[in-house]
C-alpha cells in the first residue's frame, strides 16, 4: 500500500467515524454491493491518460492552422 493509499484511508475513516449508525450501515452496504461487481481494472494506454491524439496532420499542417483561426480586433490599446 502506498503512503497515498494509506493517507486516504486514514481521511476516510475519520469522517466514517463520525457517521450516525445508520450512515454507517448504509455505507458499508454500498461498499459491499461495489466490491461484488468490481470489475477488474484495465491498463491504459500511456498517451491517452493525458489526452494525447493521433492527427493524420503534419505538424506544420496544425500550426498553419492554428495561425489561420486566429482573429484580432482593431482595438487601440493604451498602455
Amino acid at each position: 500500500m502506498t503512503y497515498a493509499e494509506k493517507h486516504i484511508l486514514e481521511t476516510y475513516s475519520t469522517i466514517f467515524e463520525n457517521l450516525s449508525f445508520k450512515s454507517k450501515v448504509k455505507l458499508l452496504q454500498k461498499m459491499v454491493t461495489a466490491l461484488k461487481a468490481e470489475v477488474p481494472r484495465q491498463k491504459k494506454d500511456f498517451f491517452t491518460s493525458f489526452g494525447a491524439f493521433a492527427p493524420n496532420k503534419t505538424a506544420e499542417e496544425i500550426v498553419k492552422e492554428i495561425k489561420k483561426s486566429r482573429s484580432f480586433k482593431d482595438k487601440d490599446l493604451y498602455l
